[in-house]
């Protein structure tokens, strides 16, 4: 960013900050008209803990009623993510905590739960305390303050609820954005309400945001200049080792959607010779049965992926949290999703990390510097529609050193992980 875009956009309606970064003022009008919209949706918030089956017997924790253990986790850093990809991209920081602080993860999805579950079994991250996230009701978020007393409050890509935030201010508790993305629309959002979210963005007392673009919306949403950094994003840091994972399919289609799986897998499947193998890596495991439907009409066979390589002239489909990353390892050439679709694409360097090269389509506004940075060392492609990708994925040909430039620029962004840790411990200092 230069400086004198700094200044211009810090002249911005929604700009003005809090001395101080982490007091909050008296709550305005829409706050307490946030407060009371929250109240008045609890009688039906509630007896859907009770009926659907992804909320049940949830109830009690998010109301703030903890077991007991959760006591081990007084005076942590508390991180927080919306789902899976939002606890994918914190364990990193957490994990790299856990050496110096107490620490706690929360979450509101069930697919989030149980990522926290599948990533955090080994012996050094068992002392981390895992959270659904309490109601957005002042009462519920409280309770889990007066609980985990946390040093530091640590939020994902831009989980700015004002319940849980404000109640960080009152009590003085830094709070911290990582992998911070801003949309214009969102920004347009929160313009809209700038009565209430305008102090929750000046109390703001870090944000590291994940490109330039991003970082001048905050700045415009009224967070301090002097509170910004740009990096990449740090789901990169618990990249396993290459050779680490049992995948070993010729082709890996990651974090795919259902809309891409039918504009891909036809022509991929109907160029790719009957000796190589792919696996199929849906976005959402509930997308996996119609991902099997496409498969067959292409005369391919097709089965559940169960850590055991698909046999020639099979599609794999991977319909569990959290088994991408070890998928990855040995595969010849991956796509990764989201990309053929305007969602941003998904996560490149998991794969990267295995050495494998990465092809997506041109829909890459949530990775784009992790993209440019594979394109640049020739370990990545970008193609315009399905059929250019499709070809370039069956026209691949294993290049080592392609592999290792791959794996190179994995390395230097899991680096960057650490970096983004440390400048979150300076809040404690």
């Amino acid at each position: 960013m230069r400086r004198g875009t700094l200044e211009r956009v810090t002249s911005s309606p929604l700009s003005g900050g809090l001395d101080g970064g982490a007091s909050a003022p008296a709550p305005s009008r829409p706050a307490w008209l946030y407060r009371l919209l929250c109240v008045a949706t609890l009688p039906l918030t509630v007896p859907l803990f009770a009926i659907h089956p992804r909320l049940r017997g949830q109830l009690r924790h998010r109301l703030g009623v903890l077991p007991r253990h959760v006591a081990a986790a007084r005076g942590c850093i508390w991180y927080h993510g919306a789902s899976a990809g939002d606890v994918n991209a914190l364990l990193p920081l957490a994990r790299l905590s856990v050496d110096t602080h107490p620490v706690a993860v929360s979450t509101f999805t069930r697919a989030g739960a149980q990522l926290l579950e599948a990533r955090l079994d080994d012996a050094r991250s068992s002392t981390i305390v895992r959270l659904r996230a309490p109601l957005e009701l002042e009462g519920c978020v409280e309770r889990f303050f007066g609980l985990l007393e946390p040093r530091l409050l640590v939020l994902e890509c831009l989980e700015l609820w004002p319940a849980l935030v404000s109640a960080a201010f009152r009590r003085r508790i830094p709070v911290a954005v990582v992998n911070g993305r801003l949309s214009p629309l969102s920004l347009d959002r929160y313009r809209r309400w700038r009565r209430l979210f305008a102090p929750l963005f000046a109390g703001l007392s870090q944000v590291t945001a994940l490109d330039d673009g991003h970082a001048e919306r905050f700045i415009q949403a009224g967070v301090s200049p002097s509170r910004l950094a740009v990096a990449s994003s740090t789901k990169h840091g618990h990249l396993l080792p290459p050779h680490v994972g049992v995948g070993g399919a010729s082709v890996v289609l990651g974090s795919l959607h259902a809309r891409e799986a039918e504009l891909l897998l036809p022509p991929l499947l109907a160029g790719l010779p009957r000796r190589k193998t792919v696996l199929v890596a849906p976005r959402y495991p509930s997308a996996a049965a119609a991902m099997e439907r496409v498969v067959r009409r292409q005369g391919w066979g097709v089965r559940r992926y169960n850590g055991q390589a698909p046999a020639p002239g099979e599609v794999g489909i991977l319909d569990q949290v959290g088994g991408l990353a070890g998928a990855y390892a040995g595969a010849e050439v991956a796509f990764v999703g989201g990309s053929l679709i305007p969602r941003g694409g998904h996560n490149v360097i998991e794969a990267a990390a295995h050495g494998v090269p990465v092809v997506t389509g041109p829909y890459t506004d949530n990775c784009r510097r992790e993209v440019a940075l594979l394109r640049a060392a020739a370990a990545g492609r970008v193609a315009v529609d399905a059929q250019e990708a499709a070809r370039w994925l069956v026209e691949h040909r294993v290049d080592l050193t392609q592999r290792e430039r791959a794996r190179s620029v994995a390395h230097a962004l899991f680096e960057g992980a650490a970096r983004v840790h440390a400048r979150l411990l300076g809040l404690l200092a």
